[in-house]
């Protein structure tokens, strides 16, 4: 959480300063789905392997390797928007 506000919510107000609170709460909605989806497949998946979770870590790592490849590749912090 420290690392999403520190890195992210400041994120949005690099992009523009006066529309960062639109930016900000129209992309929390993509983050709201998959969280609010990601309770539903953790027990599927743990279901469908016998309530083994080493599918579900490998697929944390995964998720997390490409989240870090795809910020590290696009991000920019210069001003998009006034």
């Amino acid at each position: 959480q420290a690392g999403s506000a520190a890195g992210y919510g400041c994120g949005a107000q690099d992009i523009s300063t006066r529309l960062s609170s639109l930016i900000y709460g129209g992309t929390s909605v993509f983050a709201v789905i998959a969280g609010a989806s990601g309770q539903y497949f953790t027990g599927w998946l743990l279901e469908q392997n016998g309530r083994d979770f080493t599918p579900m870590f490998a697929l944390v790592v995964a998720v997390e390797l490409a989240g870090l490849v795809a910020w590290n590749r696009w991000w920019d912090s210069e001003r998009v928007f006034e």
